[in-house]
C-alpha cells in the first residue's frame, strides 16, 4: 500500500473511533481545556510570562505531550491485540504504516488545538493581541509544527522500548511534566538551578518559547534561539529514527514482536 492509502485506512479507523467513543474524546478534551484554564490563573500572575505567552506555551506542550506518548501508546495496543507482528510481516513498509499513523493522529490533534485555543483566547482575553500579531501567527504554528515533530519522534524511542517493556507510559509522564514546568512555560528558566537549566535548553519547547517571546514582544528578526530550535528537532529527529530502527532489528532477533 502507498502512504496515500495508508493514511486515507487510518481516517476511516479515526472516524469509527470518534463515532464509538465520542463521549470518552469530549470528556477527555474538556479534562484539557479545564487544566489550560486552571494553570492560567495559577500562573497569570507570573510578572515574566504574558497571557498570550503563556497559552501558546500551553498549546505547545499539550501537542507535544501527545506526541512524545502516541508511538508508545500504538505499539502496546497493537501487541495487546495481537496484530503487532502481523504489522511486521506485511509487504508494506514498517515505517510507512506508523508514519500514516503519526500523520493522522497529528492532524486530528492540531484540529483539537485549534478549538482549544480559540476557546481559551476567549477565556484569556488575549484575542485582541493574536489579532494584533497578524501575519506573525503563521510563524507560531510553524514553531509549533517543529515542536511537534521532534517530540513525534522523540516518540519513537519510547515506541522502541514498548517492544522490549510492553508499557512505558510512566515514562512518557515524567517527560510530560518536565516539559510543562521546566521549560519555560509557567516558570522562567533562569530562575531554574544551573543543572536544570542545562536540562531544559537541551528541550525543543524551551528554544521555541524564547522564539515565542522574541516575536510577542520584539518582533520578527534574526534570532539565535530559531537556530538552536532547528539544531534541537534535528537531533531529536535523527535520534529517534536510528532509535527506533535499532529496537526493531533487535526485538525481531530476540522474537519480542509476539509477546505481550
Amino acid at each position: 500500500m502507498t502512504l496515500k492509502n495508508l493514511i486515507k485506512a487510518e481516517f476511516v479507523m479515526l472516524w469509527g473511533e470518534l463515532k464509538n467513543y465520542y463521549l470518552n474524546y469530549i470528556f477527555y478534551n474538556l479534562s484539557t481545556l479545564i487544566a489550560f484554564i486552571g494553570l492560567f490563573y495559577s500562573f497569570r500572575n507570573n510578572k515574566s510570562q504574558s497571557s498570550l505567552l503563556l497559552l501558546f506555551g500551553l498549546v505547545t506542550w499539550q501537542l507535544c505531550s501527545t506526541a512524545i506518548s502516541y508511538m508508545a501508546g500504538v505499539i502496546q495496543d497493537e501487541a495487546m491485540m495481537g496484530t503487532l507482528e502481523q504489522i511486521f510481516m506485511t509487504r508494506t513498509s514498517v515505517i510507512g504504516v506508523f508514519a500514516s499513523k503519526i500523520v493522522v493522529n497529528c492532524t486530528f490533534c492540531v484540529c483539537k488545538a485549534m478549538i482549544i485555543f480559540i476557546i481559551c483566547s476567549l477565556v484569556f482575553n488575549v484575542q485582541n493581541n493574536i489579532l494584533t500579531l497578524g501575519y506573525k501567527n503563521l510563524f507560531i504554528i510553524l514553531i509549533m509544527i517543529l515542536c511537534v515533530i521532534s517530540f513525534y519522534t522523540l516518540g519513537l524511542v519510547f515506541g522502541g522500548l514498548t517492544l522490549y517493556f510492553k508499557k512505558v507510559q510512566p515514562v512518557c509522564n515524567v517527560f510530560t511534566y518536565i516539559l510543562l514546568f521546566f521549560t519555560g512555560i509557567t516558570t522562567s528558566v533562569s530562575g531554574l538551578p544551573k543543572i536544570i537549566q542545562s536540562i531544559s535548553y537541551c528541550i525543543p519547547i524551551t528554544w521555541a518559547n524564547r522564539c515565542f517571546d522574541q516575536i510577542v514582544n520584539k518582533g520578527l528578526s534574526y534570532s539565535n534561539d530559531m537556530i538552536f530550535l532547528l539544531l534541537n528537532v534535528a537531533i531529536y529527529t535523527f535520534l529517534g529514527y536510528i532509535a527506533f530502527t535499532h529496537c526493531i532489528k533487535k526485538a525481531k532477533k530476540l522474537g519480542k514482536l509476539g509477546q505481550y
